[in-house]
Order: C-alpha cells, then sequence, then structure tokens
C-alpha cells in the first residue's frame, strides 16, 4: 500500500483523538459530571495513555520493513501488469507478510474501537447530565445543550469528509 494511504491512517486516528478530546473536554466542564476529569495531571496522563497506546499498537510493523525489491517482486507475481508509475515513481512496500498485514488490520480495528468508545462514553455522559439529569439550572441546562449540539455539527462534517473517502478508498484496496 503507498505510503499515502499510511498518512491517511494516520491523519484519521489525530482526528479521532481531536474528537475524543473534544467530547472529554465537553463532558468534564458539566460540574455534576462524576466521571470528569478534574486535575491537570489527570487530563495529561489521559492524552499521554491514549497516544502511547496507539503508538504502541502502530510501531511494531515498522521493525520488519522488507527488501523493496523483493517486495516489488513478489507484488509483480500477484499484480503482472502494473500502472506504469509502479516502475517510474519510487514506491514503499510496507509489508508483504501476511502476519503484519493482519496485525495491522487487527491493531487498527482495535484502536478504532477504544477510540469511538470514549467518544461515546463521553457523549452519554453528556447526554445524561443535559437531558435526563435535573440537577442544574433552566437556564444552564438551556445553554449546554446549544453548546452540545453546536458541538456535535462540529464533529459530524469532519467525519463525513474523512470517512466517507477513507472508506471508498479501503472498498477500492480491498478490491485490488
Amino acid at each position: 500500500m503507498p505510503v499515502q494511504f499510511w498518512l491517511g491512517i494516520a491523519s484519521n486516528y489525530t482526528v479521532l483523538i481531536a474528537i475524543v478530546l473534544l467530547f472529554e473536554t465537553r463532558s468534564s466542564l458539566i460540574q455534576q459530571n462524576r466521571f470528569r476529569i478534574k486535575t491537570t495531571v489527570g487530563r495529561i496522563s489521559w492524552v499521554l495513555v491514549n497516544f502511547w497506546g496507539i503508538m504502541a499498537s502502530q510501531t511494531p510493523m515498522y521493525f520488519d520493513i522488507p527488501n523493496q525489491m523483493d517486495a516489488k517482486m513478489f507484488i509483480l507475481k500477484s499484480l503482472p501488469c502494473p500502472t506504469i508509475e509502479f516502475f517510474t515513481e519510487p514506491n514503499f512496500v510496507m509489508t508483504i507478510d501476511p502476519f503484519w498485514e493482519n496485525y495491522i488490520h487487527i491493531s487498527g480495528n482495535i484502536t478504532f474501537l477504544c477510540l469511538t468508545l470514549q467518544i461515546l462514553f463521553f457523549t452519554s455522559c453528556c447526554i445524561y447530565y443535559l437531558f435526563i439529569s435535573k440537577t442544574m439550572s433552566q437556564y444552564t441546562r438551556r445553554l449546554q445543550i446549544r453548546s452540545f449540539y453546536l458541538m456535535i455539527i462540529q464533529t459530524v462534517i469532519p467525519i463525513l469528509l474523512i470517512f466517507v473517502p477513507l472508506s471508498a478508498l479501503m472498498n477500492k484496496e480491498k478490491d485490488g
């Protein structure tokens, strides 16, 4: 797969982390939320655990980069008539080993699942404390609900702009 594909995956993780941070911040702004992160040290620790968790799961494949000429010959066996760019442009092959291909898919899915679960958790905290719990004044609730709706709109647009083309690209990569 081309380097641009991996850069796209990395930027998608970056967007997901930013969305998680946005929902966590919104959830922690609700004073009644018992799950909010109260201290700066706690927030920094939480961010570092997320960052290093993603880095630790995505890094091992970089320690087993195949010989590029052998990898290109392997690709030519399965794709005997590549485009002209295969020969004229510099290409970088991440892996030809089925183990690493499976590892990339599984670790990517687990990372995506963990980040998505965090988004769902912080969203559910916001929904509970803004819509179900009656511990704050109507005026404060109305302002925070408006802010929550705007935050949802703010996150849906990047998600659509990134994940729709990404899913089309991944289906194209899968189909050949």
